[in-house]
C-alpha cells in the first residue's frame, strides 16, 4: 500500500469505529479522498442528529463533488439517506431540500438506496 492509501484507511477505520468526534467528521466532509467524504456522511447519520448534523449533511448532499459514484451510490445519496435515517422532522425537511436539488439521474439512485436502507422518500 502506498502511504496515501494507508493513511486514507487509518481515517475510514477511526470513522467506522466511531472514534471521532462530530467536528472531526465535518472536517472529513471537505476531505479530497471521496472515501473518507463517503464515510464521514454515514458515521454522522448513524451517530448525531444535532442541528450541527443536519445542516453538515445538508451541504454534503448539495456539494457537486459529492456526485461521484462508489459502489453505485454518490456521496450526495448517501447523505440524504443519512439524513432520513435521522428520523427527525428537520433532518427530514433537509432531505426534501437536497432530493429537489439532486440531478434527475439520481433519483432512481436514491430510491434503490433508501429501499435497502428500509427507508423511503419523503
Amino acid at each position: 500500500m502506498t502511504p496515501d492509501i494507508r493513511e486514507t484507511q487509518k481515517v475510514i477505520d477511526r470513522i467506522r469505529t466511531g472514534g471521532v468526534t462530530l467536528e472531526e467528521l465535518i472536517r472529513f466532509l471537505a476531505n479530497n479522498a471521496a472515501l473518507i467524504r463517503a464515510n464521514a456522511v454515514i458515521a454522522i447519520g448513524k451517530q448525531y442528529s444535532s442541528v450541527e448534523a443536519v445542516t453538515s449533511l445538508e451541504q454534503a448532499a448539495t456539494d457537486n463533488r459529492n456526485d461521484v459514484l462508489l459502489l453505485g451510490r454518490s456521496i450526495r445519496v448517501l447523505a440524504i439517506g443519512s439524513l432520513l435515517s435521522m428520523r427527525r422532522i428537520e433532518a427530514t425537511e433537509a432531505a426534501k431540500r437536497c432530493i429537489s436539488k439532486l440531478p434527475s439521474g439520481q433519483i432512481e439512485n436514491l430510491s434503490i438506496h433508501l429501499q435497502a436502507e428500509g427507508l423511503t422518500l419523503p
